[in-house]
């Protein structure tokens, strides 16, 4: 019979309340796509319309149990990385849980499921709880399924992620002008989405420009 730990994070439901489903969905992508850029791990993502689920799968790289510590992370001090905090993986699995999608993590020889419970052990407040159970190993990768996403909200995610519709670019010295007409005005970081700015006439890919931890906000003085 395989053996199942649940692990309360000291991380409150309502924490990162603007947080949904397109916050819940970017983390891992943008974590799949460092492992990529920063590891060679080959990134494959896949969206079901008719069952509603979205596949994020890595190969090459796996997630270990400092996973759960806020603040651990590996791509600190690498620039190529989108991500830096250390909590993305983490509150994406809270904004999840919360908004009632259900998220399953095979990873090496562990699966993870997350969900918000009501703690004894703080209080009874309701937390986010991670149920890691031992399984058959399927070797060095992970694969992320988060069900409940319909075609519609997946064509509006998608379109924020460069590196899933592939624009046309001109590159520069400090990233890509992007020159489809859908794109003017979006700044984008990495590939990922950031803000919207209105006075301006393409879309751009900054590669060196700081964004804030909900990743919604660069420094436009930066920026321009």
């Amino acid at each position: 019979m395989s053996k199942t730990t649940r692990i309360e994070l000291s991380v409150r439901a309502t924490y990162v309340p603007n947080w949904a489903l397109f916050e819940g969905c970017r983390e891992p992508l943008q974590n799949a796509r460092d492992a990529e850029v920063c590891s060679g791990a080959e990134m494959k993502v896949r969206h079901d319309g008719r069952t509603r689920r979205l596949t994020i799968e890595t190969i090459g790289a796996t997630i270990d149990m400092r996973s759960l510590l806020l603040g651990y992370t590996t791509k600190a001090n690498d620039t190529r990385a989108a991500g830096e905090y250390g909590e993305g993986m983490k509150l994406s699995w809270l904004a999840l849980a919360r908004a009632g999608h259900k998220v399953v993590v095979r990873s090496g020889g562990s699966m993870w499921v997350p969900s918000i419970v009501t703690s004894a052990q703080f209080g009874g407040e309701q937390v986010l709880a991670v149920d890691v159970t031992e399984i058959e190993s399927i070797g060095e990768r992970t694969i992320m399924e988060i069900d409940g996403v319909s075609a519609s909200a997946w064509a509006e995610i998608s379109a924020k992620f460069l590196f899933l519709g592939k624009p046309k670019t001109i590159p520069t010295l400090y990233g890509k002008l992007i020159t489809d007409k859908k794109y003017a005005g979006m700044i984008f970081v990495k590939g990922i989405f950031v803000q919207k700015v209105e006075d301006v006439k393409h879309g751009y890919d900054l590669d060196d420009v700081k964004v804030d931890r909900d990743r919604r906000m660069v420094d436009i003085y930066q920026a321009r």
